[in-house]
């Protein structure tokens, strides 16, 4: 991705237009739902850059937490929201993300590995008890 060329005002712009589709961060701790925050306007503003470099975070740095939604739905909503918070400026920024067949193949690859994980940890937990 680009996201070197953006600046604190386009992750400013597309961290609050994200809204109501994640939760903020100070919303939503604990549930379901998909929450988004940027620490270095939020949680960590306080520090100076080296400070945010230190655990790597950038100004324009954004968390996810996914929740139960379809993943592909909520990356449609992040690419639609890079079209209106960031293309003006950048032209062509919501075009690198990942193609239809792409994505699909990511979010398999995530599911099966996830699971697997899931499964082996519950196979180990119950020789180890």
């Amino acid at each position: 991705m680009i996201w070197h060329k953006c600046r604190r005002h386009h992750s400013r712009v597309f961290f609050d237009c994200l809204e109501p589709t994640f939760g903020h961060i100070d919303k939503c701790l604990g549930q379901t739902n998909p929450i988004v925050s940027c620490p270095g306007l939020t949680m960590h503003s306080e520090l100076n850059p080296d400070e945010l470099r230190s655990p790597g975070i950038s100004p324009t740095t954004i968390r996810f937490a996914v929740g139960t939604e379809a993943p592909k739905d909520l990356i449609r909503h992040l690419i639609h929201t890079a079209r209106l918070a960031i293309d003006p400026d950048i032209p062509g920024f919501s075009n690198r993300f990942l193609a239809d067949a792409e994505l699909d193949a990511l979010i398999r690859e995530c599911y099966v590995m996830t699971h697997r994980r899931y499964i082996d940890a519950r196979l180990n937990d119950s020789v180890t008890s």
